[in-house]
């Protein structure tokens, strides 16, 4: 249901009647762009970044407005019960559409209130150990966790989390069972891992590089342009979808021409060396999907996510 509501939405997106709203006149006031975290998030420093090229590109202002808690969904249903006349739109990952709705049974906004208008980034993860690790390879890890099933730990922010549903189902294909421990944050976790108190974590990009880690792989399907030589878990034959990936949204109904000079204006402003460079710099691969494909992505996302939560057996809240 939720596959086939992504992907009409972005058909149904200019449909309303009655709006005024014309694209030749867009914008005629300031843009707001919400992100769902706090300001200093790698979430929203390539915000920011994007929103300084998208506004040289769209041709106005744009305000970056921070709207953190509840998982993102208090920053998405701002954006769902906004106005659908293109001033008010989401920047940030996918989980609030693909993962949430398989474990909340009461989200403050619906699925199809939304529409995607163009993927900006893709958030991978990796699989690391400290430097001096006995686990020199993913496969010696995989071999551990067979010899030993749960008693080998791993960190991560937390459970029900999109890291921890990517690896659960790598571990899952590997045929093998580790021990989980949520942590707040990764500042807390890196500690650990440098003592062996834990023995490897799942980690975002930009987040281990402050003692310096080895990676052993990517959850990714490709590797990751900054780490050429560390190979992705699919790869090695246990595959991992994207784990977490974003750009930016509208409330659902906003007219098909302002979508569409949106759409435009952020292919334009990811080709921004400034903007490119800000998203390396953070580990964020920088991609570009019109709605159409980032809905198609949206669609396949959400469809693995209920495979995962129902892998993890999750209790809807």
């Amino acid at each position: 249901m939720i596959r086939h509501t992504l992907a009409a939405a972005v058909l149904a997106a200019g449909c309303a009647a009655g709006t005024t709203v014309q694209a030749d006149t867009y914008p005629s006031r300031p843009i707001q762009f919400i992100v769902p975290f706090t300001a200093g998030n790698a979430i929203d420093i390539i915000g920011r970044a994007f929103a300084d090229a998208f506004k040289n590109e769209i041709g106005g202002t744009v305000v970056v407005v921070n709207r953190d808690g509840a998982a993102g969904m208090i920053a998405m249903a701002a954006v769902a019960n906004a106005a659908p006349d293109g001033y008010t739109l989401f920047f940030g990952p996918n989980g609030q559409l693909t993962l949430q709705p398989h474990l909340r049974k009461n989200l403050p906004y619906k699925v199809d209130q939304v529409v995607p208008i163009c993927l900006t980034f893709e958030s991978p993860f990796a699989i690391v150990v400290r430097p001096d690790s006995p686990y020199k390879t993913f496969a010696d890890l995989i071999e551990a966790g067979r010899k030993a099933p749960g008693k080998i730990s791993y960190g991560l922010s937390g459970i029900g989390s999109i890291p921890h549903l990517l690896f659960h189902m790598v571990a899952v294909r590997a045929k093998t069972e580790f021990n989980v421990v949520a942590y707040k944050n990764y500042a807390l976790l890196v500690p650990d891992i440098t003592a062996g108190r834990t023995e490897f974590g799942v980690m975002a990009f930009g987040s281990f590089q402050s003692p310096p880690m080895k990676l052993l792989a990517v959850l990714r399907e490709k590797r990751h342009p900054r780490y050429p030589d560390v190979p992705t878990t699919t790869e090695l034959g246990f595959p991992a979808e994207s784990a977490a990936f974003g750009g930016l949204y509208a409330p659902a109904g906003t007219p098909k021409p302002v979508l569409d000079k949106i759409e435009a204006a952020c292919e334009r402003a990811l080709k921004a060396p400034a903007t490119r460079k800000v998203f390396e710099d953070t580990g964020q691969a920088t991609e570009f999907e019109g709605r159409a494909g980032f809905a198609k992505r949206l669609a396949a996302d959400s469809k693995n996510k209920a495979e995962a939560v129902k892998l993890l057996d999750l209790k809807v809240q």
